[in-house]
């Protein structure tokens, strides 16, 4: 009874629901269906290719040498315990032109027998389209892959490029015959793999028959295996048969690779014993015939050089008739130009026989070409000397003519060679003494150009008075005075007018510089310009500064900072030291002057010095000590050399010291001396 509830509890539950119960019976099909496609897909496609591998005679083995496989190799492989079938073959990859691109392309061989009773025919391709080879300059491509755009049919030709110039040692022709296109179990995926060349993927692989191969050695075999057909390629039971007859052969490969490397190493002891036998001979038959035409060129030259010491003497002869009597030598220049023609074909068979002792073959005929050349130099030589032999005899009967009037013109070359040297002499002494007087012209303009600037400014600062001082009482004089001393062309005119300042000028002037220089708007030109005549100021009165003390470089340093700090001071802290420390502070501005290479630091320095040199000036007049009487005319020479010997400071502050008159009575000595 319970049984017959539960069957009508499920046929009420179908009948209530059929929708349900149908989309329930169709997913659980379908997931039925797929398990058992999933599950019989890969052993039925592991079954396809097993066949279609037994169909094409597919390899179970493949074997590659880099010494290449003999006869001798294929026939101990096929020998070999397990081994069914051996097929050798060649392979190459190369750019193959087809259509209008070049392809990268593996070029496989075929055997001469295509034949389905041929046990040795492996990895046969199937045909797609077309048929297979059946002569040489045959040959089938593989099928177009997809997006092919070569355009290649049956009955085209592809040509195997040669970029090298070496194609010749792999193949035997270059161009082929397209009569089919062909599928291969050798390539099954979509990738045919990678080249060394081109683009480094293959693109397309290409079948012809071996003979079109000109390679001597085998590059690949391909083998089966005993009994290996009859089992799946992709179980374990193919792996166990295969795998005792690879160990045999990597026994054997041991063998054979040391044979192959004494066959190779043989062939190439044979290769050079026979060059070098080929060379021996040919060595000693080469140093017999330059041995041979060596002797004929030394015997040629040795008649050369007779000729040329004949030659050589007819030349000695005409020089010494040319030096003794010119008009001989006229007479005789055709000769010599003869006897000259000669010396160069000489010149040029000795050419020639240099020539031919480097080239063996040339050199007997070029040695011919020299002895007849020789020849022709000899007759031509025989005509220049017979004209010499004429000129010789119209020498002696000058000669005696010459003899006569040689004393008389050697009397002559002799009084004109002293007069030349005496002119010689004047000439000389004429040099230095213009060099001397253009030196004592530049250095007399220089003096009178100071001397003129000097004059001008003493005649504006203080008319006729020598002691007249410029007087600045307000700014419009500072103005005025500012704008002469910015137009001043030189720093000494400039230090020379500001010394000339009495101290309240001096301070009026300083005032009105330390203001402009606090404008802002100041170009830095004209700043730099103030600030060194701010400085060159110094200061006007007050308490003299104790005197420092200046022995070393470092006192020398920090006065000199001292003065870099406090520039309003510098002129009376200079004034406060001693000749000694003024020297010694001298010397140090040189040094650090000379070491500097900022442009306004040395301007800043330059001024400081000039005021320290001007300082030492006015503390022992040039000269030694000041004369009781102004400057004589008798006293500017020695003034003059005096001035030469100062620095610019130093000549500046001794043209100051002197008066309205001296500087006339100096201006006017020196213009005389210029005009």
């Amino acid at each position: 009874m319970r049984v017959k509830a539960f069957h009508k509890d499920i046929l009420r539950a179908v009948t209530h629901s059929w929708s349900r119960f149908l989309a329930l019976f169709i997913i659980v099909a379908l997931g039925a269906g797929f398990y058992s496609g999933l599950r019989t897909t890969a052993p039925n496609m592991r079954a396809t290719a097993d066949a279609y591998f037994d169909e094409s005679r597919f390899m179970d083995v493949r074997l590659v040498s880099t010494f290449g496989f003999t006869e001798d190799d294929v026939d101990a492989i096929r020998a070999t315990e397990g081994v069914r079938s051996v097929m050798p073959g060649y392979s190459a990859d190369l750019l193959v032109r087809m259509g209008d691109k070049d392809v990268v392309t593996r070029i496989h061989s075929l055997p001469s027998d295509l034949s389905e009773d041929n046990e040795d025919y492996l990895n046969r391709p199937s045909v797609v389209e077309g048929r297979m080879p059946e002569k040489s300059g045959e040959c089938v491509v593989s099928a177009a892959p997809v997006g092919d755009t070569s355009g290649l049919a049956i009955g085209d030709t592809v040509t195997v490029e040669d970029p090298n110039g070496d194609i010749a040692d792999t193949l035997a022709r270059s161009t082929f015959t397209v009569v089919g296109f062909v599928e291969s179990s050798y390539y099954l995926s979509m990738s045919l793999g990678t080249s060394t060349i081109g683009s480094g993927t293959l693109s397309r692989y290409l079948y012809i028959f071996e003979e079109d191969f000109s390679q001597e050695y085998y590059t690949d075999l391909h083998l089966t295996v005993d009994g290996a057909m009859e089992l799946a390629s992709f179980s374990d039971a193919y792996d166990a048969q295969i795998e005792p007859v690879t160990d045999r052969l990597e026994t054997l490969a041991a063998e054979r690779e040391q044979i192959r490397y004494d066959e190779i190493y043989q062939e190439a002891v044979e290769t050079l014993d026979d060059a070098q036998q080929t060379y021996d001979e040919e060595k000693e038959k080469a140093d017999k015939e330059l041995a041979d035409a060596y002797q004929e060129l030394l015997d040629g030259q040795q008649e050369l050089d007779d000729a040329y010491q004949e030659l050589l003497d007819g030349e000695q002869e005409l020089a010494d008739g040319k030096k003794e009597l010119e008009d001989a030598r006229r007479e005789l220049e055709d000769g010599r130009q003869e006897v000259a023609d000669a010396r160069v074909e000489y010149e040029d068979g000795l050419a020639e026989y240099e020539d031919g002792v480097q080239k063996l073959a040339d050199g007997k005929k070029e040695y011919e070409d020299g002895v007849q050349k020789l020849a022709d130099a000899k007759r031509e030589w025989q005509t220049g000397n017979s004209d010499y032999l004429m000129g010789l005899n119209q020498y002696q009967h000058n000669y005696d003519v010459y003899l006569d009037r040689k004393e008389e013109a050697e009397a002559q070359f002799a009084d004109a060679r002293k007069q030349l040297s005496d002119a010689q002499k004047e000439l000389n002494e004429g040099r230095k003494e213009l060099e001397a007087n253009r030196a004592s012209y530049n250095q007399a303009k220089t003096f009178l150009s100071g001397v003129e600037q000097i004059i001008t400014m003493k005649e504006q600062s203080g008319g006729e008075d020598p002691g007249g001082e410029q007087t600045i009482k307000d700014e419009a004089d500072a103005q005025a005075f500012l704008t002469d001393l910015m137009g001043m062309t030189d720093q000494q005119s400039q230090m020379a007018a500001v010394t000339a300042l009495d101290d309240a000028s001096k301070t009026v002037l300083r005032e009105y510089i330390n203001g402009l220089l606090q404008n802002d708007q100041l170009p830095e030109e004209d700043k730099t310009q103030l600030q060194m005549l701010f400085t060159l100021l110094g200061t006007s009165g007050g308490e003299e500064p104790d005197e420092p003390q200046i022995s070393t470089d470092e006192q020398a340093a920090a006065f000199l900072q001292q003065l870099q700090s406090d520039s309003t001071q510098a002129a009376s802290l200079i004034a406060a030291l001693d000749d000694s420390n003024l020297q010694y502070l001298s010397n140090y501005l040189r040094t650090v002057i000379d070491s500097t290479e900022d442009e306004t630091q040395k301007q800043q320095l330059t001024l400081l010095k000039g005021l320290v040199d001007t300082q030492i000036a006015a503390g022992s007049e040039p000269g030694g000590e000041e004369p009781d009487e102004g400057l004589t005319q008798d006293e500017i020479p020695a003034f003059l050399q005096q001035l030469a010997g100062m620095n610019e400071q130093e000549a500046a502050a001794a043209l100051m010291a002197l008066d309205l008159d001296e500087l006339r009575l100096l201006q006017s000595y020196l213009q005389s001396s210029i005009n």
